[in-house]
């Protein structure tokens, strides 16, 4: 139901015909004129509709008004209308109407004095006058960027040339130069001051060399008070000296317009300032809103002042002579209003995220590094290629990664379309889908655009619960959208897909809205996290910061974590002894594990010792792992040795351990979940002894890997 002021009353009928007084035939043509009932030479304004449902508003007639051929009531243009009175004056007392009514010849009809009829035992400020709500948020200073005591000043010192200090939630002060300024949150006595605000800010510029301005920025906003008319106004309170202040509008694309100059006398009290008539906006802004196109409302203060401000508005008017009254608001609404400013701040706020290794500068890539090159993992595989990051790919060996100066970077070796996924365990997917999740994902793109989406998905499978590599969730990517494995379901998001088109800057992308907590989903075995992205070519790439996926419907960066808890955690799915950066397999002695092995006796072809065993111990792994041992010459489950007797040395390597199922070195059956026990004879058969007697030590070095990855070991 559109709303419509009721100060404004419909003269007559839908359709009032007006006759001539003498032949009773329609006044064709006749003159209808309209004036102040105590002034009856004052032409009074009436009225008519116009705009659509929901946002009626009133334009003025004409007056006076010509009758049609039937006597009727018409616009300018010619088109039927019904007239409404707006029987005030600018005040909002009472002030009717004096009509009089003549033929086309001037031949007079008659006369209505005192209407409309109006039962008003006060005053009335017509609300209509007003087409806009106020569009400054934190008028009042309710809330300050510089801590929550008040009456202190706050001293800043500036450099810059312009420099921008944050002052308040929506205020910015650009200063000019080198120098000092202070801010103070003054609390104000309730009542006592014009407009009653709780709050205001007084600013001392005493230490600038140039005027400085204080700003509120309408962000993504281009043209929307072009052409309109507008009321601006503030109180204000000067210190020991007088102070000129000037408001200007100011587009994004460079245009200003100057709103309104004011003189504010020294040492007094909080006083209205408002704009002199009702500017129209003729400041046209030329940039558009995918340019990210703003609106400056800035007030210039002068340099070496003391000024006192609060309850500013900014608003569109439908009338010259509109005078609106600051519409005073709680302390709690006004904060209320105020969301525009902190949700990206609460988006920014870091909580643990779920994902393990996606801040991604601190992955530690033990599998492959920090820089392989493509996979030959086959056309829709998947493969690997850091902690707990799994790509899939369309073409067969299509990627190539680094992991570099904060940022993992993926490029297209050759054309073909990809996803980044990453599989979370039961508890995890249990306790992520009882309620809402966000995901937040910061990336930018060389080369054309790019359509990307995210997907969550959930499994109830136990056999396997993961697909095993290079098979994947996903299954093929067409036009940017994936298709997934029989027997995943996507977690329930009402809106649409959560779809982004990275840019060449790092940008943010925030989601929210999936929640399965309306769905059974307590037989949930896996989770997965996709990241899908359409056709890239080669040389294009995508460079990611960071995944984050926290529960709740605030998307935020994760936590900050130091680069050991991060090992720690990737090393519940995957460890190895092998040195960051080294390449698993080959011939590595830095940090290798050494083993002491007594011997008790020795020939000219053996050696015997007297353990033949030893337990390597690993962080807590989600499954028993798969072990493969490397001796330090590069030889897979082998070791490596050495015997030091009287003064003898002799290296050998591999130990006559040729794998899991032969050899010396044997695969206890005691595997655990945090250590793994191999066992031999307790003869070294084919040894190469050197000459000397009492041999009295034997060590065996080797390098291991502990590998417990989702859809590596199921």
């Amino acid at each position: 139901m559109p709303s419509l002021d009721t100060a404004y009353i419909p003269a007559f009928s839908i359709n009032t015909l007006i006759t001539d007084k003498d032949t009773g035939l329609p006044l064709s043509g006749g003159i209808v004129t309209f004036y102040e009932d105590n002034n009856p030479t004052a032409l009074k304004d009436v009225w008519q509709i116009t705009g659509d449902d929901p946002t009626y508003t009133f334009t003025r007639l004409p007056n006076p008004m010509i009758l049609s051929s039937i006597g009727s009531f018409v616009d300018g243009s010619g088109n039927p209308t019904v007239p409404y009175f707006l029987p005030y004056d600018d005040d909002g007392a009472d002030q009717l109407y004096y009509i009089t009514v003549y033929s086309s010849g001037a031949v007079f009809q008659f006369a209505r004095e005192a209407v409309p009829h109006v039962d008003n035992t006060g005053d009335i400020i017509p609300a209509v006058e007003a087409t806009s709500a106020n569009q400054i948020t934190n008028p009042q200073f309710v809330d300050v960027a510089f801590g929550s005591a008040t009456d202190v000043a706050h001293t800043y010192t500036v450099t810059g040339s312009p420099e921008t200090t944050s002052l308040a939630p929506g205020w910015d002060l650009i200063t000019t130069g080198a120098g000092t300024f202070t801010a103070t949150w003054v609390k104000t006595t309730t009542g006592a001051n014009e407009s009653s605000p709780s709050y205001a800010l007084t600013l001392n510029t005493l230490g600038l060399g140039a005027s400085a301005t204080l700003q509120q920025r309408f962000v993504d906003t281009t043209n929307i008070f072009y052409g309109k008319l507008t009321y601006a106004s503030f109180v204000a309170a000067a210190g020991s000296t007088s102070v000129s202040l000037t408001l200007n509008y100011v587009t994004s694309s460079g245009t200003t317009q100057e709103l309104g100059v004011w003189t504010v006398p020294a040492s007094g009290s909080l006083a209205t300032y408002a704009t002199v008539g009702r500017p129209e906006i003729t400041a046209f802004n030329t940039d558009t809103q995918s340019n990210n196109a703003y609106i400056n409302f800035n007030l210039v203060i002068p340099a070496g002042k003391t000024i006192t401000l609060s309850s500013f508005q900014f608003l569109s008017v439908a009338d010259a002579t509109a005078d609106v009254a600051f519409q005073q608001q709680t302390t709690a609404q006004q904060e209320n209003n105020l969301f525009y400013y902190y949700n990206p701040l609460l988006q920014y706020k870091p909580i643990p995220s779920y994902l393990v290794g996606w801040d991604f500068a601190l992955n530690p890539c033990q599998i492959l590094g920090t820089a392989p090159g493509a996979q030959a993992a086959g056309a829709n595989g998947a493969y690997y290629v850091a902690d707990q990051t799994i790509l899939f790919q369309t073409v067969n060996n299509g990627l190539s990664m680094t992991n570099t100066g904060g940022l993992f970077t993926i490029t297209a070796a050759q054309t073909t379309s990809f996803a980044m996924i990453q599989y979370l365990g039961l508890p995890q997917a249990r306790e992520l889908l009882r309620g809402a999740m966000a995901v937040q994902v910061v990336c930018s793109k060389t080369g054309a655009a790019l359509a990307a989406r995210v997907d969550l998905m959930w499994t109830a499978n136990t056999t396997p619960v993961v697909p095993v590599l290079p098979a994947s969730l996903v299954t093929s990517i067409t036009a940017g959208a994936p298709t997934f494995l029989a027997g995943w379901t996507a977690v329930t998001r009402k809106q649409e897909t959560a779809s982004f088109t990275p840019t060449t800057a790092a940008t943010p992308f925030s989601f929210s809205g999936w929640d399965s907590s309306a769905t059974d989903t307590s037989t949930a075995t896996l989770f997965a996290i996709v990241v899908t992205f359409d056709t890239m070519t080669s040389t294009e790439s995508v460079a990611f910061q960071y995944v984050s996926l926290v529960q709740g419907n605030i998307p935020t960066r994760p936590a900050p974590q130091t680069p050991d808890e991060v090992l720690r955690e990737c090393q519940y799915y995957y460890e190895t002894n092998y040195p960051l950066g080294a390449t698993i397999g080959s011939a590595n002695t830095v940090g290798a594990i050494s083993v002491n092995q007594g011997i008790n006796n020795k020939t000219a072809t053996e050696i015997r010792l007297i353990t033949s065993s030893f337990t390597t111990p690993y962080t807590l792994k989600r499954a028993i792992p798969s072990m493969a041992y490397y001796s330090t010459v590069g030889t897979v489950n082998a070791v490596s040795g050495k015997v030091i007797g009287d003064g003898a040395v002799t290296a050998y390597s591999d130990l006559d351990a040729t794998g899991p199922s032969s050899g010396f070195w044997q695969y206890s059956p005691n595997t655990k979940y945090n250590s793994m026990t191999i066992t031999g004879t307790t003869k070294l058969s084919n040894a190469i002894v050197a000459t000397g007697s009492n041999y009295g030590t034997a060590y065996i070095t080797y390098n291991f890997v502990a590998d417990a990855r989702l859809g590596v070991v199921v």
